[in-house]
Parts: C-alpha cells; sequence; structure tokens
C-alpha cells in the first residue's frame, strides 16, 4: 500500500515548539528591555549624583526550564511526526518508529532499521536532507538531550550573561556601559552608573547571553543557537519530504 504523505502533524508541531520559543523569550526578554532584568533611575540628594542599576529577577530562569523543555519536546517530536508519516503512507506499522538520531555515530544504524518501515528510498531522502544541513545536527542533538532529560540541565545566570547596556541617543553614537563579569556572582543588583549628569530617558538595550549547562560535552549551549537551527532543520526535513508528495 502506497499513498501521499501528509505532513499537516509534524507542522503543526513544528509550529507549536514556535510558540513555545517564542513564550520563553518573552519570559527571559520581554518586549525592549530584558523582563529578565529590572532597571531603576535614582537620585542621590546628598552627594546630588544620578545612579542607575540592573537587577536580576531569577525566579524568572526557574520559569522558563519548562518551556524551553516544551519547545525541545514539540521540534523533536516534529521529526518523529516525518517519519511517521511516511510510514503511515506505506502502510507500514509505526510503533516504536522514530526519527533516526542525527549525530554521526546513530545516523546510519537508525535509519538502516528505519529503512524497513518507510522504504530505501525514503531513506534516502532523510539523508540527503540531513546531509545538506549536517551543520546543524549538533544543535538537533542538543534539543533531543533537553527534551529527553529535563531534570539534568539547568539555565542559570552565568558569569557574564549580561555583559553591557547600550544606549542609543539620536545622532550620536549610543553610549556603552560594560557591566563586569562578576557583577551578579555575590548580588542581584549592580550599579552601572552614577555622575552629576542625568542619562536622556530613552529605550535600553541589554547585551545578554544565556547558557544551558548539563548537556553532554560537544553540544552547543546558547537556547538561540540551539533552537534557530533544530527549527530550520526540522523544516527542511518536512520539506524534503512534502517535494516528494507520496511514497
Amino acid at each position: 500500500m502506497t499513498g501521499l504523505i501528509d505532513l499537516a502533524d509534524a507542522r503543526a508541531v513544528l509550529a507549536r515548539a514556535h510558540r513555545h520559543y517564542r513564550e520563553y523569550n518573552e519570559a527571559i526578554h520581554g518586549t525592549g528591555l530584558s523582563t529578565l532584568w529590572d532597571h531603576r533611575e535614582s537620585f542621590d540628594g546628598k552627594s546630588e549624583e544620578w545612579f542607575y542599576s540592573i537587577s536580576i529577577e531569577r525566579d524568572r530562569l526557574v520559569a522558563a526550564k519548562p518551556i524551553l523543555a516544551d519547545a525541545a519536546t514539540n521540534v523533536t517530536s516534529a521529526l518523529d511526526h516525518v517519519i511517521a508519516a511516511i510510514a503511515k503512507a506505506t502502510g507500514a506499522e509505526r510503533k516504536g518508529l522514530f526519527f533516526p538520531r542525527v549525530d554521526v555515530e546513530n545516523f546510519n544504524g537508525d535509519l538502516a532499521n528505519a529503512a524497513k518501515k518507510i522504504g530505501d528510498d525514503m531513506a534516502k531522502v532523510l539523508a540527503s536532507a540531513r546531509e545538506k544541513r549536517v551543520h546543524e545536527t549538533s544543535h538537533v542533538a542538543a534539543a533531543r538531550e533537553i527534551a529527553n532529560s529535563g531534570k539534568h540541565w539547568e539555565l542559570p545566570l552565568s558569569e557574564g550573561s549580561l555583559s553591557a547596556v547600550a544606549l542609543p541617543i539620536p545622532g550620536q553614537a549610543q553610549r556603552i556601559f560594560d557591566i563586569p563579569t562578576d557583577a551578579f556572582s555575590a548580588s542581584n543588583v549592580h550599579e552601572y552608573y552614577r555622575g552629576r549628569e542625568r542619562l536622556p530617558n530613552l529605550g535600553r538595550y541589554l547585551v545578554v547571553r544565556l547558557e544551558i549547562l548539563g548537556l553532554s560535552a560537544g553540544l552547543p549551549g546558547a537556547p538561540d543557537s540551539i533552537f534557530e537551527c533544530s527549527f530550520r532543520f526540522a523544516d527542511a526535513m518536512i520539506s524534503a519530504v512534502e517535494n516528494t508528495e507520496h511514497v
């Protein structure tokens, strides 16, 4: 039995992964000035100086972890739905079928097993599509690990997570206030400017870098890199199969 390959479920689950990741970014970054960080302007009446500080809302990191895990679970599931859709079109049994692990050590063996259900031709389609996106496979492996081992990784505030505050001034070069790498090691608040000059009341931008800790050695740790690459990889797999149209 052969038929058309229906990838609607794969597309829907990938879209859900995108929604979860947007929710994560809203929790961590918000709109404009990061809501992970609280910015304050104050005036010292004794010294007659203005001072500006940044404080960290650490609870947001805790709240963000399950959202990130949901995004990872859905992007991984989207790939599983791709291979399940192929098997469904061939009339093959789908129980226990999963998208091959993308790392070089496991991919060929997993794909050979999957080929028993999806056929050699479709296995070649997946292999070719993976080869074209091989530079993203470590990110996909990281996403799978996040999805499968939620309690073994963490999203901490590492040293250097906030590296600078940028103040854009119309008609001038933006002012950059560097933040020491250990600014939040022992405190939740850091004063980054103090002086007689009051800073313009303009939008400020934070240079923030978060890292996932606890993943296997050699895997990337930056959430943006992991998920942006994983989304592109999943979309490429879906498109490759869609272009085949039927089995």
